[in-house]
């Protein structure tokens, strides 16, 4: 088995499973089609720096998601077209919101996932 292989394996286990990191997310695309649900790891605060440079945490998600279980993968340049409906936080029942997609990585897109920051919510 190659090394590729064995690094998108470990990512359905780390990324995917419900029993760790991960919880259930739809996306919609530019074009108001509905994708999922998927099951992915959902980061609801990230690491920032202030206008000083100070490291802040801000509450805005990052959605992480296996690359090879997307029909259609998110391209940077629609990135403000993009949505993601993810619960508001990681209790069972929570609401779920819809989020824009400010950001669209692929930085891990040689191993395997990508990594959807997302804005602030736009419904209920």
């Amino acid at each position: 088995m190659g090394l590729r292989r064995t690094i998108e394996e470990d990512l359905a286990e780390s990324i995917e499973d419900p029993d760790d990191f991960g919880q259930e997310i739809f996306l919609v695309d530019p074009d108001g089609a509905q994708w999922g649900p998927y099951h992915g790891m959902i980061l609801y605060d990230t690491r920032k720096a202030d206008a000083i440079g100070i490291p802040i945490m801000v509450h805005t998600p990052t959605v992480v998601l296996r690359r090879s279980r997307l029909e259609r993968v998110p391209d940077e340049t629609e990135k403000h077209r993009w949505a993601v409906r993810i619960p508001i936080s990681p209790v069972d029942g929570a609401p779920v919101y819809t989020f824009i997609v400010e950001h669209i990585s692929e930085d891990g897109g040689s191993i395997g996932y990508v990594k959807l920051n997302l804005g602030r919510p736009i419904q209920s």
